[in-house]
């Protein structure tokens, strides 16, 4: 009797024979492609199984599977298989109180099923699925024993691969929200943000502010010393930024050397010191690259959320304004916007028009004239009863 190391395919993983419960198969394996995705049995087989010769005693092949722990032994003459006992054999055995010392090549499993390295895995789990097994037998092009696939082998592969792939998924799906070269936000991405951030503040109030950076004389930095200098500088502003801002502050980079920053539940005061902060740090950096040496500075426009500036396109349009104010006021500072008044809605049609002009023209209240007595024909107009001085009226 021969005997190698144990095979890798798990305790109680059932027997090789017919009768066995059939494999559940994969549902929705061609969506995931993974019968290419997947390979070969070679890639997922266990190279390392417990052989046996026919002569062993059934007895003996019990005890292998329990002290290695494994669910089959395959019995082979000159390195070729000839069967397969699974410990459901021995449990049948059993149940019908017969004898282990018997030879495992009176119990075996014939006639063998077996499979090639190079047959396509999912291949491989329908052919289990079919014959109703929960392993093939692994042989070479001479016919010799090569390994041995498992049901299990080929299920965990499927779930690693799921899982890489589902991984995957998310990598990509970040990767799309970010900036190659800086990491952060790209607009697309920002966009997204700032409509949820929209949304929660007109729906629960509060304040909320937008930064625009803009680096000054960029394109001289470029022309001087190399793009590469430049990717640089825009790498190093990113990292001051991204490690200034608060967790709920969404930095991203617009495009070129322009950046903005969405800052929730701050105003105006607040997102302008963030901003002056950004300004001071950058303008004190020396920046490096290669064998140079030289310094930049940052200019920045502040608004904030207000009814008059109640979208992206608004909001942009201020903190640009206010940029642009810094860079013709000198460069290196930073300015805020204010606000502007919501243009008036003018009324639709002529009956608008009408309700409009009132409302501009309030007529003043003219109150109703004195009654007058007047006497017409025989009437004569009723006397009043006459008071003394105590304001009470006569007994007369």
């Amino acid at each position: 009797m021969s005997t190698k190391p144990a095979a890798g395919n798990g305790k109680g993983t059932g027997g090789g024979g017919e009768g066995e419960a059939p494999p559940r198969s994969l549902p929705g394996t061609s969506h995931f492609n993974l019968s290419a995705r997947l390979g070969t049995v070679g890639a997922h087989m266990s190279r390392t199984i417990v052989t046996i010769p026919p002569e062993t005693p059934l007895a003996e092949a019990c005890r292998l599977m329990t002290e290695r722990r494994i669910g089959c032994v395959v019995v082979t003459s000159d390195g070729k298989p000839q069967g397969l006992v699974s410990e459901r054999d021995v449990v049948r055995r059993f149940a019908r109180r017969q004898a282990l010392s018997v030879p495992v090549c009176q119990v075996m499993n014939r006639p063998l099923l077996t499979t090639v390295p190079g047959q396509p895995v999912l291949e491989a789990l329908e052919r289990m699925r079919e014959n109703h097994i929960r392993r093939l037998v692994v042989i070479d092009g001479d016919g010799r024993l090569a390994g041995i696939i498992t049901q299990t082998d080929i299920l965990e592969a499927s779930s690693r691969r799921l899982v890489d792939l589902a991984d995957r998924h998310v990598k990509m799906a970040e990767a799309a929200k970010r900036d190659e070269l800086t990491g952060l936000f790209n607009r697309r991405a920002f966009n997204n943000v700032f409509q949820i951030e929209l949304g929660r503040t007109r729906r629960y109030g509060g304040l909320m502010a937008m930064v625009m950076f803009d680096l000054d004389h960029f394109k001289k930095v470029n022309d001087r010393y190399g793009h590469d200098a430049g990717d640089h500088v825009l790498r190093e502003f990113s990292r001051l930024l991204k490690s200034r801002c608060r967790e709920v502050d969404t930095p991203g980079r617009y495009g070129g050397e322009e950046f903005l920053v969405l800052m929730p539940a701050v105003g105006t005061r607040a997102a302008a010191l963030f901003a002056e902060r950004i300004r001071r740090e950058l303008a004190a950096l020396e920046m490096r690259h290669g064998d140079h040496a030289f310094r930049l500075t940052v200019s920045a426009g502040v608004c904030k959320w207000s009814k008059a500036a109640d979208s992206l396109t608004a909001m942009h349009k201020l903190a640009d304004q206010a940029l642009y104010k810094a860079k013709n006021s000198g460069r290196n500072r930073v300015c805020v916007a204010h606000d502007q008044p919501a243009a008036p809605v003018k009324p639709a049609g002529p009956a608008g028009q009408a309700r409009a002009s009132k409302q501009a023209k309030p007529v003043p209240r003219q109150h109703p004239p004195r009654r007058q007595e007047t006497v017409r024909g025989d009437v004569q107009p009723q006397r009043t009863q006459r008071t003394r001085r105590t304001g009470r009226p006569s007994r007369r």
